[in-house]
């Protein structure tokens, strides 16, 4: 039904007015009729989005996203503490570099009959 045949319906109907409310409350009636599976379809799609971000036991994308954000803090965390490590190691190794570095040069620095 299109409003070409509600057209002709009411066309019709002449001029009762009640034959005409009677008409369109049909009209609507069909229509939300036919609107029912695709209103339950998308009931059924929005209660599978918000079981999908509640958290539960574990098998949602709530508790999906919830581990990874999880994982990417411990990870940042270790990779803080490495690159803390590193440095202070780093550090360390430039150390002993320039220690012995200034002992060879002051033992260069002495004449070879001295040494």
């Amino acid at each position: 039904m299109n409003a070409e045949d509600a057209a002709v319906i009411l066309a019709a109907i002449g001029d009762s007015w009640p034959a005409a409310l009677v008409v369109i409350a049909g009209v609507i009636g069909f229509i939300a009729y036919k609107a029912l599976p695709l209103l339950k379809d998308i009931r059924d799609k929005t209660e599978a989005v918000h079981h999908e971000t509640q958290n539960n036991s574990g098998s949602t994308m709530k508790d999906a996203v919830d581990r990874t954000e999880t994982a990417v803090a411990d990870l940042a965390a270790k990779l803080d503490t490495h690159l803390t490590e590193s440095e202070e190691f780093k550090a360390s190794v430039r150390a002993e570099i320039d220690t012995r570095e200034a002992a060879l040069r002051a033992d260069i620095a002495r004449p070879f009959w001295r040494r």
